[in-house]
């Protein structure tokens, strides 16, 4: 696969050993900047609606880094979109943004950021079961093992929530964080079918704006039922978050789809929610529950049972 021309990304021209280690280091990189701004989004819509939290972050960052794209040359060289690729977007890879990051936005309204994070931890798993179906073989009950281990892992941290809390709905963040990770594997999926037509920051834009321009009629009516309050705080942390977690990690995000097949990136959202934990305790003074270092656990072995060893070539799609 060509490599995407971009000055802050230099790995056209390396061996594979070298750019495989600075993809991992981008990721791990992308990985602190989610967990950051996860939490900053669980402080966020605390005081502001959910939609408009997610839509205004969306149509700006995608707005922004669409500019950076077409009057400079800091993230790559400038293409047109094609109209398949365009009607593409519309179709599907606009509608998944929106599912996962609005409903992780939704999720963390209702469950701690931390827990919402660690369903996204699992999405190794359902993106190695999408790549093929089940088989009668040994390849094939690895998989329905990890799967397992996985599923345990949001067990253990669901159940409790659920015997609980099951006359409040306070079980209701979990099943959405849930959803919002088959979302996320299905963008990431979505990426990288279409890596050799569009480049990963500008499929990070084109999604980004078209996902808040499809959430707008329901951001103006949620605005309508819920005015937000423009304090300087909040402004603040929604500015990083459209940086930080938009234009910085997901961008990153979407660049190693161009290179790795989406399985084997996928194994770094391990990362996500111990990072997001970590910033989570510091700034929201979120305590870290009994169950969630057995819930990562469980999950943490369910990837590693599922893509160990790793499946294809770096350069395979998926």
């Amino acid at each position: 696969m060509a490599c995407e021309a971009s000055p802050c990304w230099p790995i056209c021209g390396v061996g594979d050993r070298r750019r495989d280690l600075f993809i991992a280091a981008s990721l791990v990189l992308a990985t602190v900047v989610w967990g950051a701004n996860n939490t900053a989004i669980g402080y966020i819509v605390r005081d502001w609606p959910v939609l408009w939290t997610t839509g205004t972050r969306m149509i700006l960052a995608g707005l922004l880094l669409l500019g950076l794209l077409r009057w400079t040359g800091w993230l790559g060289e400038w293409r047109p979109v094609s109209g398949d690729v365009g009607r593409r977007l519309w179709r599907r890879g606009a509608p998944l943004f929106i599912g996962w990051a609005a409903g992780f936005s939704w999720a963390v309204t209702f469950t701690p950021v931390s827990h919402a994070s660690l369903y996204l931890a699992a999405s190794p798993v359902w993106g190695l079961f999408l790549e093929e179906g089940p088989r009668l073989d040994r390849e094939s009950l690895r998989k329905y093992c990890a799967a397992f281990l996985a599923m345990g892992g949001i067990v253990v941290l669901f159940w409790p929530k659920l015997a609980a809390g099951a006359a409040d709905g306070a079980w209701r963040g979990d099943v959405i964080a849930f959803v919002a990770s088959w979302s996320w594997t299905l963008y990431s999926r979505e990426s990288r079918a279409i890596s050799g037509s569009i480049g990963g920051m500008l499929y990070t834009a084109q999604t980004a704006w078209r996902a808040g321009l499809l959430l707008l009629p329901f951001v103006a009516w949620e605005v309508a039922r819920t005015p937000p309050v423009l304090e300087a705080r909040l402004l603040g942390w929604q500015g990083f978050s459209i940086f930080a977690g938009t234009i910085v990690g997901l961008g990153i995000w979407n660049n190693v789809l161009r290179h790795w097949p989406v399985s084997r990136a996928l194994l770094f959202n391990n990362l996500i929610p111990i990072f997001t934990m970590f910033w989570a305790w510091q700034c929201l003074d979120e305590p870290v529950t009994g169950t969630f270092g057995l819930a990562v656990g469980l999950v943490v072995a369910g990837v590693v049972v599922g893509l160990a060893p790793w499946r294809g070539q770096v350069g395979d799609a998926s």
